[in-house]
């Protein structure tokens, strides 16, 4: 039931892993197989996307980053367990790795643990040093629930203990306006193919944003990053 739900539902455009060091840079093969049905999911792609964002808000964004808040609970609550997140239920090899990658963290009384991880909204890429938008501020933000839901877990939550979200990186709150054009601009960018069985793709993590759009069907991807 709950992998025919996400099927439904769309898996937008990011940078892989982009708030963990090192960012891996390349991502594939990616084999898709679907034991002999229509493959009825797409790709879309993102490419170069700097150039389409309002330069104000690419100069609010640059100018202090973007703060994401990851609420990971114990065992009781909304979202990820941090165990099976971290794949462990050693809370000192969550510390060790959330201190190796400079990450701010608490561990709250119900067992929560809060992470609040600072990464750029842009980066210089390393071979073509194009400039490149880098951030997930829209897909961590909490308007990026649906509006009902959002409600329900409001009803519920203060917006403090959200399963995740996202701020400017000085940790004022990020305009609703600034979210919108950013939207608005990655759907204009956006570039759809068809998977086809037995596609390989590989991709460069910091040129190319990727996502998918919904399915039905099997299927089988196999991913790698390096």
């Amino acid at each position: 039931m709950v992998i025919s739900l996400l099927a439904r539902l769309d898996c937008e455009l990011a940078i892989h892993l982009i708030y963990e060091a090192p960012i891996q840079q390349l991502i594939g093969p990616c084999y898709v197989a679907n034991a002999g049905q229509p493959q009825l999911f797409h790709e879309p792609v993102l490419i170069h996307p700097v150039g389409a964002f309002d330069p104000q808000v690419r100069s609010r964004f640059d100018r202090s980053g973007i703060r994401y808040v990851n609420n990971l609970h114990g065992g009781t609550g909304f979202g990820k367990l941090w165990t099976e997140t971290y794949c462990t239920k050693d809370r000192k090899e969550v510390e060790r790795r959330l201190e190796a990658d400079g990450h701010a963290f608490e561990w709250k009384p119900n067992g929560t643990l809060r992470i609040c991880m600072h990464a750029p909204a842009t980066l210089r890429h390393p071979a073509t040093q194009e400039e490149v938008w880098t951030n997930q501020a829209e897909q961590w933000h909490s308007s990026s629930l649906e509006s009902t839901l959002l409600e329900d877990l409001l009803s519920i939550l203060g917006e403090e203990e959200l399963p995740h979200n996202a701020f400017l990186g000085d940790g004022s709150p990020l305009s609703k306006s600034d979210l919108e054009n950013i939207r608005t601009a990655m759907a204009a960018e956006e570039r759809v193919f068809k998977w086809q069985a037995g596609d390989v793709l590989l991709c460069d993590n910091l040129l190319v944003m990727h996502g998918r759009q919904p399915y039905s069907g099997d299927r089988k991807i196999l991913v790698s990053m390096g």
